[in-house]
């Protein structure tokens, strides 16, 4: 997807309190794609398309579930970084254009899972994530961390990876929105296709079996259990209360 002109203005961003933690609204005036994950105590929101966000309203009154942001510059996206509470994590609506992000004490996961399949007979070797309206990568670097992340914003609201998957050329981190990938090296290269987005390397991804993939996908449920405790209002200690 085209960036934004840079003369198009500040993007809204809408913040609200609710009785079980607070949402986000960014009024898009136009489809773009998004990809939402999370690396340690930071949040990544990112958006297909390069505009400066009016973060007023969320440094204002945000402290409840949201204590810092930061933008990320980047030429052709728009990327930014929140700290949240322990445990607070998204689920992702539209309304036309505009992504709405609601943060509450849960697991991060996608609502509707994306298949992933590891094509080694493939030239070159790849793996495909199973994906509609895929957006074009986004790749920038972590500032804190230092390393490099390749982001792909997806414009189908839900579609996210549910489970870790490492491989010797890149990790595929877990996401509530798009795919979010750390890659080894800079030879990783991510691309849309029609139906999804093929990863691969310049010389093609060395894949391991699927036993060994097996293994890890288990050790990383055993991982989503133990987490699962932490984010109830309970563990967070919050005053929510939990839906009947």
């Amino acid at each position: 997807m085209a960036a934004l002109p840079r003369d198009a203005g500040p993007l809204s961003l809408h913040y609200a309190n609710g009785d079980t933690g607070a949402t986000l609204r960014f009024e898009w005036n136009k489809p773009v794609g998004a990809a939402v994950f999370r690396r340690g105590a930071y949040l990544w929101v990112v958006f297909g398309a390069a505009i400066s966000v009016d973060l007023a309203d969320l440094r204002a009154k945000g402290q409840a579930a949201v204590t810092a942001v930061q933008q990320v510059t980047n030429g052709t996206a728009t990327i930014l970084r929140l700290t949240t509470l322990k445990g607070f994590n998204p689920s992702l609506r539209r309304a036309d254009n505009a992504w709405i992000v609601e943060l509450a004490p849960q697991i991060l996961q996608p609502g509707a899972p994306v298949g992933v399949s590891l094509q080694s007979a493939a030239q070159p070797p790849r793996a495909i994530f199973t994906v509609r309206e895929p957006g074009d990568p986004v790749v920038f670097r972590d500032p804190e961390i230092g390393d490099t992340l390749i982001a792909v914003p997806v414009g189908q609201v839900g579609q996210g990876v549910a489970r870790e998957e490492r491989l010797i050329d890149f990790t595929a981190l877990v996401t509530a929105q798009g795919i979010a990938l750390r890659p080894a090296d800079d030879s990783v290269i991510a691309r849309p296709l029609s139906n999804g987005v093929e990863v691969t390397s310049r010389s093609g991804l060395r894949l391991s079996d699927e036993s060994d993939r097996a293994g890890q996908s288990a050790r990383d449920d055993q991982r989503r259990s133990a987490s699962a405790e932490l984010c109830s209002p309970r563990s967070i200690g919050l005053p929510f209360s939990t839906p009947k």
